[in-house]
C-alpha cells in the first residue's frame, strides 16, 4: 500500500522562489526607472520656471544688476529668479553657492549689459548616466525656451572629457540620435562633472 505524499518537492519550491526573484527584480527595475523619471520631470519643471522668472525679470528695471559669484543664489532668490531653492555648498568645489535640484546642482548667473540681458544656468548632474542625460535634454527645450530668445541662445553639454552644443542658436534640427550620442560620449556613468549649460541673451 502506497502512502499519499503531501506538499511540494524541492524542485517545485526552487521554481517558485526563482519566479518570485524574477518578479522582485522586475519590480525593482521598474521602481528605479519611475524614480529617475520623476527626478528628470521635477528638474525640468524647476528649470522651466526659472526661465519664466527670467523672462519676467527682463521686463523690470534691472540696470546694473549683476548676479554671480558666491552670493548668486541668494541674490537670484531675492530677485525672484529661482523659487524654492535649497541652497548648498557646491560639491564641485567652485566656491559658488548653488541651488539643489533633484538631478544635482544648479548654478545661476545674470548680467544686464548695454543692449541685452545675459542669463546662464548650469545644471551639474550628480550620480548621472547617459540615460538621465538623454531624458533631460530630450524634453523639448526648443519649445520650452521662447522662440524670440533662440537667436541668442544655446544649450551646451560639458564634462571632464569635452563639450558640445546640443541646441544651437535657432534651437532646431536637434534629434534624439544627436542627444543620445552626446550623452554617451560626454556623460558616462561615474563622471560626476557632467553639466548642461543654458546660455541665453535677450
Amino acid at each position: 500500500m502506497r502512502t499519499k505524499e503531501n506538499g511540494r518537492s524541492m524542485i517545485e519550491m526552487l521554481g517558485v522562489l526563482a519566479i518570485i526573484g524574477v518578479l522582485t527584480l522586475a519590480s525593482f527595475v521598474g521602481y528605479q526607472k519611475a524614480i529617475a523619471k520623476s527626478r528628470v520631470n521635477k528638474t525640468v519643471e524647476f528649470v522651466a520656471m526659472a526661465l519664466q522668472n527670467y523672462a519676467d525679470l527682463t521686463l523690470k528695471n534691472t540696470e546694473g544688476l549683476n548676479i554671480t559669484g558666491t552670493d548668486a543664489v541668494e541674490n537670484a532668490s531675492s530677485m525672484g529668479l529661482v523659487d524654492g531653492c535649497v541652497k548648498l555648498e557646491s560639491e564641485a568645489d567652485t566656491g559658488y553657492q548653488v541651488c539643489e535640484v533633484p538631478l544635482g546642482e544648479l548654478y545661476i548667473k545674470f548680467e544686464e549689459k548695454t543692449d541685452m540681458h545675459s542669463y546662464m544656468m548650469s545644471l551639474m548632474m550628480i550620480d548621472q548616466n547617459e540615460d538621465i542625460c538623454t531624458a533631460f535634454l530630450a524634453q523639448g527645450w526648443g519649445q520650452i525656451i521662447p522662440k524670440e530668445w533662440w537667436p541668442n541662445a544655446m544649450i551646451w553639454l560639458k564634462s571632464d572629457v569635452g563639450e558640445t552644443v546640443i541646441y544651437p542658436q535657432g534651437g532646431s534640427n536637434v534629434t534624439m540620435g544627436m542627444i543620445g550620442s552626446a550623452c554617451v560620449n560626454l556623460c558616462p556613468k561615474g563622471n560626476v562633472h557632467c553639466m548642461v549649460v543654458f546660455d541665453i541673451a535677450s
